[in-house]
């Protein structure tokens, strides 16, 4: 429906790119979860823009569609940490700061 709304003429695809999007929502859930690991941290991130880059080169989003949809998917990963953050992740005690 959005591609249709938007009509803009595309590569292959175009707006949204889901792969942007779920893999920076997986990067942002990973690099949280594990914030005293830097190797898997930015390794996440590294994958994330690895992919979305991708998508672009392979001439199959624009570089547009990819920057919205990583930042959407980078909010959806922050929002899924703090509302399931647990008492055994590293993320529980700033969950507990933020709420109080």
């Amino acid at each position: 429906m959005i591609k249709q709304a938007t009509n803009r003429r595309r590569p292959l695809q175009s707006f949204p790119s889901g792969h942007a999007a779920h893999t920076w929502t997986l990067a942002t859930v990973l690099a949280s979860e594990y914030p005293d690991k830097p190797i898997v941290r930015y390794g996440a991130y590294a994958w994330a823009t690895g992919v979305s880059l991708s998508r672009i080169s392979g001439r199959k989003h624009f570089p547009s569609d990819v920057l919205v949809e990583g930042a959407l998917g980078y909010l959806v990963g922050r929002y899924i940490v703090r509302h399931h953050a647990s008492p055994h992740s590293g993320n529980y005690e700033e969950k507990q700061i933020h709420e109080d």
